[in-house]
């Protein structure tokens, strides 16, 4: 039935045989499950601190990987950096340019925590997070207290959402409930990711300041779940097949009232549109023809904490400039100074406990704004320290552990290499390499046997 194809130099044969074999040992792979910890605030040397007593997550580092430190995008805010993390985009590409934003094309804003305008799906589809990759693909996700994860992203949702809580923020026993519920899912097959939302050590740096008792409390209190995680993980005989990551949005530094930056005297109000937040950033746009007039105005101040910027003026290495949503005047602190404004004329306190004593927003590579990273599982190399890198890194890594292809992202495995324990940049290389000479030698056969 073959006709001439049954003649086919052997020698061609041959080689077509072996590029099969090559390409199959190559690039299939066990698709193993995927347990995420983004523990917001969490600062690159906590770790060090000799106070502390943190013996789960230095197990954790001796059975896996760490890296020196997270590079947060800019600003070094959570939202922004959330987004970045999970879809390996910069803030100018997936626009999560801020913890509160404007978006002049529908003329709305995006106010963490206040309003439902922030649940429309136009601020988030620039960027596709992981879990969206993930159902795409077949992998059915559940996430904790994730912030977006109730938001419906390029149609799709993943399998289950814990929303954020409604009153209050997530306690140490809803990240324990989470972990007991996120196992189950994994022994009896339900989930291939879990994610969980761990809020207390930024609730903390801001409440008590970075280098407070009661932070370090608070995370040795996290240790003590990571050390019960790891041995559960034995218990029920899921350590082969599933990969824990943990990673942080930001750093945290020390603020005070005694370092306040007030714009309200130096500005007219009548010559502004828009002005949200305060303390490390503020942005603003404003009323048409005033931006010249509101710029020199601000750069009149002639403060030396404060960098006024216009759009245009923001440096490359923000990666940050070039999204619509990117207010026309930008206003960045010095780390550890706060900027009021008119609409938020005071120092954040916090009820009952006195003014806020830490912070986080300022440029990006400052070293108190510096995250974590660590990892560990059947995917993950043991007892590896990396040097710092940035979190757009992270996305891919995440797809590569699960199995399943990424979306376009701004990610580069250079910058992660040591992490797994095979060089998966060169073996995606020669996989593809293989194919093409593959595809190549076929056609050439067939040629050869028809001639």
């Amino acid at each position: 039935m073959l006709g001439k194809f049954n003649y086919l130099p052997m020698c061609h044969l041959l080689l077509i045989s072996a590029l099969f074999g090559f390409v199959s040992m190559h690039s299939i792979r066990k698709d193993n499950k995927l347990l995420l910890f983004l523990m917001d605030g969490f600062r690159w040397d906590y770790f060090d601190r000799k106070e502390l007593n943190l013996p789960g997550f230095q197990r954790m580092i001796r059975e896996g990987s760490k890296a020196e430190y997270l590079v947060p995008d800019f600003p070094s805010l959570s939202y922004p950096n959330y987004y970045s993390i999970m879809t390996g985009l910069h803030c100018e590409d997936h626009g999560m340019v801020g913890n509160y934003m404007f978006d002049t094309k529908h003329n709305e804003s995006f106010l963490i925590g206040i309003n439902k305008a922030q649940y429309h799906s136009y601020w988030w589809d620039d960027g596709e997070p992981l879990w969206v990759t993930a159902e795409k693909q077949g992998k059915r996700t559940y996430f904790y207290h994730w912030p977006g994860c109730e938001v419906t992203i390029r149609g799709v949702k993943p399998t289950y959402c814990l929303k954020y809580p409604i009153l209050g923020y997530p306690k140490l026993k809803d990240m324990q409930n989470a972990i007991s519920e996120g196992l189950e899912l994994f022994s009896n097959g339900s989930a291939e990711v879990v994610g969980i939302y761990v809020e207390l050590p930024d609730k903390y740096g801001h409440k008590y300041g970075p280098s407070s008792q009661q932070l370090n409390q608070k995370l040795e209190e996290i240790d003590a779940e990571m050390g019960k995680l790891l041995d559960e993980l034995e218990t029920r005989h899921l350590r082969d097949e599933v990969n824990v990551m943990i990673f942080s949005d930001h750093g945290m530094t020390e603020v005070s009232p005694n370092r306040v930056i007030n714009i309200t005297d130096y500005i007219d109000t009548d010559d502004l549109r828009v002005v949200l937040d305060a303390g490390a950033n503020v942005y603003i746009w404003p009323n048409p023809g005033k931006l010249d007039k509101v710029y020199n105005d601000l750069v009149a101040m002639d403060n030396p904490h404060l960098t006024v910027l216009k759009k245009e003026d923001i440096p490359d290495k923000w990666y940050y400039r070039n999204h619509y949503r990117t207010s026309p005047i930008l206003l960045v602190a010095e780390s550890g100074w706060y900027i009021t404004t008119p609409l938020l004329p005071q120092y954040y306190s916090y009820f009952g406990s006195g003014p806020m004593q830490g912070t986080h927003g300022f440029d990006n590579f400052e070293i108190d704004m510096r995250g974590i990273f660590l990892a560990t599982g059947p995917d993950v190399a043991q007892n590896v320290v990396l040097k710092g890198f940035s979190n757009i890194h992270i996305y891919q890594v995440m797809c590569y552990m699960l199995g399943i292809n990424p979306s376009p992202n701004d990610g580069e495995w250079g910058a992660v290499h040591g992490i797994l324990p095979e060089d998966v940049s060169s073996a995606t290389s020669t996989v593809a390499d293989y194919v093409t000479l593959m595809v190549v030698m076929t056609i050439s056969a067939l040629i050869g046997a028809m001639l």
